[in-house]
């Protein structure tokens, strides 16, 4: 934890809130990462088909 952070902090965090934040950027994450490799995929088919 930092400590310039933390000061941010002036309410005391609701666990199950961070937990639904941490999860919805992983998930956005993971939906981000997918959707990068779909498209490298789509690009190599359109340079190979031709």
């Amino acid at each position: 934890m930092l400590s310039g952070s933390y000061h941010t902090f002036h309410a005391p965090i609701d666990n199950d809130n961070f937990k639904g934040q941490a999860e919805k950027s992983f998930q956005s994450a993971l939906v981000s990462n997918i959707q990068g490799q779909l498209s490298v995929k789509r690009n190599n088919w359109l340079y190979t088909s031709h």
